[in-house]
């Protein structure tokens, strides 16, 4: 047999629990009053109303800034999940890996919890608890209880198959529900904890397997993420780059960390953008493509740039926005007028290209 690891984000998060909010419990499938609850393959008889001490929203992650990481993930290399923000009813999750980053908003109601949301490939920080996706998906469904079951938009039927199941992993020893869904091709488990959502999964196909499960969980982590700030050097006619890790930031507070990072140079060969010049909006323009960063008409005077220092000077500020907001374009306008210095003009709506061949790393 083969042991092998999907992400989660890919394999689960992906499909968090892919079903429709609408299908029922199969009545056909409810269970005694004295219910029998599997364990690890053995069989043991609780009361209804022991079983019945959980509801779905137990099982929601709701810690700000709490960090979940995982053994498995994308090519094998782990993935983690954070708590991101949680208000009222709903919480928004964040799982990176080494492919790609998603967002999802859960939502908790009477009939379970939901994921009401989803964004892949989403990178920034961004409040998007009030968002919601065409379509929902469950995520674990009421009552909490052996033989509760629901269908995915794909058909399959996912089924409780067992309440405080212990379960043993590195991050310790936790009392889960388990849900299994099984087809002819495979059989898919997964694993929640209370307070920490999924923290397993077995997908086991042709003889393989494929596991994620929790290694670790730490507190007041935020997602960190590598900021990169460039500057000309006139004197060696280089752009240098620093490199500064620290939390996530929302575009307002980013705003803010690249106005100070322009102005304050680490050294004082590079050139920094003068005090009294001021950055009147930093915006990314999601349907074209386009980061747009608009300066006070005085930007041209106040530099009082040659044109080979001119250009490159733009160039440094083009790649410390481009890289930072994950952008291929850059627009430069004074107070929303085409950027012109005499030097350099520009057309309405003419953006400059990242580029960051010539680019070196500072000493």
């Amino acid at each position: 047999m083969k042991i092998k690891s999907l992400p989660l984000c890919l394999l689960l998060l992906s499909t968090i629990v892919l079903t429709s909010c609408t299908n029922k419990p199969d009545s056909s499938k409810e269970v005694n009053e004295k219910n029998v609850v599997t364990v690890s393959g053995n069989k043991d008889t609780k009361s209804t109303e022991e079983e019945l001490k959980y509801s779905a929203k137990d099982f929601m992650p709701k810690k700000v800034n709490m960090k979940i990481s995982y053994l498995g993930g994308f090519e094998n290399g782990g993935e983690q999940t954070y708590v991101e923000y949680s208000k009222d009813n709903r919480v928004q999750l964040k799982t990176s890996n080494g492919g790609t980053t998603v967002v999802n908003v859960l939502e908790e109601r009477k009939e379970g919890v939901f994921t009401v949301y989803r964004s892949p490939e989403f990178y920034a920080k961004k409040n998007v608890l009030s968002m919601n996706s065409p379509k929902e998906e469950v995520y674990l469904k009421n009552p909490i209880k052996v033989g509760t079951n629901w269908k995915t938009n794909d058909g399959v039927t996912k089924t409780i198959t067992a309440v405080d199941m212990d379960l043993d992993t590195k991050a310790g020893k936790f009392k889960v529900v388990e849900v299994t869904s099984q087809t002819k091709e495979y059989t898919f488990k997964e694993y929640f904890a209370k307070d920490l959502g999924l923290i397993k999964t077995l997908f086991t196909t042709n003889g393989a397997e494929f596991l994620t499960e929790i290694k670790s969980i730490e507190e007041n982590s935020p997602f960190i993420e590598s900021y990169r700030f460039f500057y000309y050097n006139a004197v060696e006619d280089k752009i240098l780059y620093v490199d500064k890790t620290m939390a996530q930031q929302e575009a307002a507070q980013l705003k803010i960390i690249l106005d100070e990072n322009f102005r304050k140079t680490p050294r004082k060969e590079l050139i920094p953008i003068k005090s009294n010049i001021k950055i009147n909006k930093i915006e990314l323009l999601e349907e074209k493509g386009i980061l747009h960063i608009d300066f006070s008409n005085n930007f041209v005077k106040e530099m009082g740039l040659g044109g080979g220092v001119e250009i490159n000077f733009l160039q440094a500020i083009v790649n410390t926005l481009g890289y930072n907001y994950k952008a291929d374009k850059v627009l430069i306008t004074l107070d929303g007028k085409p950027y012109n210095s005499g030097h350099i003009t520009t057309k309405k709506d003419e953006a400059f290209s990242v580029n960051y061949d010539r680019c070196f790393k500072m000493n």
